[in-house]
């Protein structure tokens, strides 16, 4: 299907075409509204600039296609479901300005392999099964989630390890 590219202004009732598959987050924007593109199936690429502080409740639930998304490097917060059963997406870096992520952010992203946390993120501010249902499933716990600081080690698939440490923090991040 042909490119659709969208200009995301974060308006309170802004409509977003139904068959977006290409957003580019306008630079005022610095809140990307609840469900603001939940539902886009065809989405598959989102850019933001650097201006965007807070992800809110399902922006992109059920972004079926979603692969791609540049974060903000001044994002601090991912609400609720924010990437729920957005099925395509692989990897994520998460910046280390990010001080909270809520319940089910990547719930039944069956794509995720790889996803980056900061290493000073304060753990009790991370909500729970954020990542149930990915590929990354062995850190969430009925209690919360614990991981250890310095060496995280994130399953892939179960036959071969994939580590993250910090240097691969590092690197990402200058990224």
């Amino acid at each position: 299907s042909a490119m659709k590219l969208y200009i995301y202004r974060g308006l309170k009732n802004e409509e977003i075409p139904w068959d977006v598959t290409h957003v580019i987050v306008d630079r005022s924007v610095t809140v990307i509204r609840s469900y603001a593109f939940s539902n886009c199936e065809h989405l598959v690429c989102v850019i933001m600039y650097d201006n965007v502080k807070r992800i809110e409740e399902g922006a992109f639930w059920n972004c079926l296609a979603l692969r791609f998304v540049r974060l903000s490097r001044t994002l601090e917060h991912i609400g609720e479901s924010a990437f729920l059963n957005c099925k395509s997406l692989e990897a994520l870096f998460l910046q280390s300005t990010v001080k909270s992520i809520e319940e089910d952010v990547f719930y039944s992203c069956v794509s995720l392999r790889l996803l980056i946390l900061p290493n000073d993120i304060d753990l009790s501010k991370v909500g729970r099964q954020i990542i149930d249902g990915t590929t990354v499933y062995r850190i969430a716990r009925a209690s919360g989630v614990e991981y250890a600081y310095q060496f995280i080690q994130v399953n892939v698939d179960r036959t071969r390890n994939f580590d993250v440490t910090v240097e691969s923090n590092r690197l990402v991040n200058e990224w």
